[in-house]
């Protein structure tokens, strides 16, 4: 009798909880990442944060699955991990890269090509945030991605679409 009472007295304090909840995904790494665990070479680590348009949901994470599905065949890539709030309307990835040209041969080709020629549609904004580490020391913890993707400018699409060829 006293179970379903207690239940609805917390009912108020998990609806005010709900909007921080976030899904995160574990830490995939790549062939490529297996084979580098003992390099002392750093490597580059892109950030992102999206923040997408109210009523835009569906649309949004079509795209994200379609990055995400192209995603591990891109070459020198040594692994990533995605985050998104379960109410909310933002998103985070965490990718490591061989080297910047092998990051850029992932932003201007393929399915990520054709998501960020849709931005404007989907997007609010972005920030993007970049740091260099061991790959052994992979991935970055989410706490410290968060913290510095909090502390960059944020960019309202198209401004942030890259070119669609690579340089």
């Amino acid at each position: 009798m006293w179970m379903p009472l207690l239940i609805l007295a917390a009912l108020p304090l998990l609806i005010l909880a709900l909007p921080g909840c976030a899904y995160t995904s574990p830490w995939k790494r790549t062939e490529l990442g297996k084979k580098l665990m003992g390099s002392n070479q750093p490597v580059l680590v892109s950030l992102t944060q999206a923040q997408r348009k109210a009523g835009q949901r569906g649309p949004f994470f079509d795209q994200v699955r379609s990055v995400l599905a192209d995603l591990p065949a891109r070459d020198g890539l040594l692994g990533y991990a995605f985050r998104f709030e379960l109410l909310g309307d933002k998103a985070w990835t965490i990718t490591a890269w061989r080297d910047e040209a092998a990051r850029d041969q992932f932003v201007f080709r393929g399915a990520h090509r054709d998501a960020m020629r849709k931005t404007d549609e989907v997007l609010e904004s972005c920030r993007f945030g970049s740091l260099h580490l061991l790959p052994g020391d992979l991935p970055p913890a989410w706490p410290k991605v968060l913290e510095i993707l909090a502390d960059a400018p944020a960019h309202t699409p198209p401004a942030h679409t890259p070119k669609t060829s690579a340089p």
